[in-house]
């Protein structure tokens, strides 16, 4: 039985709680069809289950049951909690769609609080022991709202951006249709006082129907479930640009689905906090964000992103007694240029981005938004421990600057280069 082409004509949950004198069970349906790697990312992960005894599996007549059994002991009350995944597979996928882990994935149905913490509860269970969680994202088969495939919602809407605009306010009306957002101040001052009459024309009339198109590419160019880098663990994504100016498209136009469902770890990824702010350093994050998609609309950069989370514990400074290497210290130049080629280093927020999607504009911030690219980090890191480290490569300088906080200005650059 080959796992990894197991197309799901139908995935149930059931829960069973032996704490309650009543047996509780909830059931979730699947909406679409997916595949099994949307449960179990790779071998590894699997093997850790089944050596830890934690998951059972059994396959017969292409029916499969995947146990999970969380036992937790207080005095001398014992509670075993279990959940059953049953799947039922009929033929192979001629080709693989991949949607997220199973946390992520399946619609739940209970309606109360205790639905919501028993379902909590889960992901817990999954968390504890170390499972590979996902990016939950804008086309997850449990985007809804109100019952209906909020990605239907948004495919419509933003189709409609695909032609040249007239005005912006269709980018507003574009994301008031499936998003709470309602303050655009930021976007309005971009386009109405800070572009000039040929940019703001050539934004609307082909940059943003470009953008419009790489959103809606994205299930045909994300192909498998990105995995979230987790606190506390080792472990590295390579995307190519392509791929990562698809996902900031995303984020442009608001569409990822609430994270904290997944990890409340992870910093927010969409614009909408960009957009309804007045300060004027906030209009030029704008204007340096505009001007990477831009600048990929004219031609697309062919080079892979690469993530990496790692950590490591502090050495015993007391203890050693080599010398330190020779250390050079220059109060001139800036870390972009002067460093270039070099390993650059960064001390700074522990959700890493800061705030260069809201009001932050200092050393971190300004890194992201000349390096557009470094904000899909976001999209995947959760919070950082203080002996962890996140290496992005591969990331392209777009924009240059002047300034910094209250006077950073956008500016182009000169030459354009990449960052190692």
């Amino acid at each position: 039985m080959n796992d990894d082409h197991i197309e799901i004509e139908d995935c149930v949950i059931e829960e069973n709680n032996t704490h309650s004198i009543d047996s509780l069970r909830q059931k979730a349906v699947l909406k679409r069809q997916t595949t099994l790697d949307a449960f179990f990312s790779n071998e590894p992960n699997r093997k850790v289950f089944i050596s830890d005894k934690l998951i059972r599996r059994k396959a017969k007549n292409n029916r499969m049951s995947i146990t999970i059994t969380h036992s937790e002991s207080y005095s001398h009350l014992f509670v075993s909690q279990s959940w059953d995944f049953s799947v039922i597979s009929k033929s192979k996928l001629k080709s693989r769609k991949s949607f997220g882990s199973v946390v992520e994935e399946v619609h739940h149905g209970g309606n109360g609080k205790g639905s919501s913490d028993d379902w909590a509860r889960m992901s817990g269970v999954m968390k504890k022991a170390n499972y590979t969680i996902y990016v939950r994202l804008p086309y997850s088969i449990c985007n809804m709202i109100n019952g209906t495939a909020r990605y239907d919602i948004i495919q419509t809407a933003i189709s409609k951006l695909l032609k040249p605009l007239k005005t912006y306010k269709q980018i507003e009306e574009c994301i008031r249709s499936y998003s709470r957002t309602t303050n655009f101040a930021a976007l309005g001052q971009l386009f109405e006082a800070v572009l000039n009459e040929t940019l703001r024309v050539e934004y609307l009339t082909t940059v943003v129907p470009f953008m419009a198109k790489l959103a809606l590419q994205s299930p045909s160019l994300i192909t498998q479930p990105i995995p979230i880098l987790r606190r506390g663990n080792f472990g590295s994504v390579t995307i190519s640009q392509h791929q990562a100016a698809s996902l900031l498209a995303h984020a442009f136009f608001c569409t990822f689905p609430n994270r904290n469902i997944v990890s409340n770890e992870l910093p927010s990824v969409n614009f909408c906090r960009l957009f309804s702010l007045h300060s004027a350093n906030v209009v030029e994050k704008l204007r340096c964000l505009m001007h990477y998609f831009h600048m990929i609309s004219k031609k697309m950069p062919t080079g892979l992103l690469t993530i990496r989370r790692q950590n490591s514990s502090a050495p015993n400074w007391s203890s050693m007694h080599l010398p330190l290497s020779e250390l050079y210290v220059s109060h001139k130049g800036t870390i972009e240029d002067d460093g270039y080629g070099m390993l650059q280093v960064d001390f700074a927020n522990e959700f890493i981005g800061g705030g260069v999607l809201s009001s932050g504009c200092v050393q971190e911030e300004i890194r992201f938004l000349i390096c557009p690219e470094m904000i899909v980090s976001m999209i995947l890191c959760e919070r950082m421990h203080h002996n962890e480290a996140i290496v992005i490569c591969g990331a392209e300088q777009f924009s240059d600057y002047d300034g910094y906080g209250s006077s950073f200005r956008w500016r182009p650059m000169k030459k354009m280069h990449s960052f190692p």
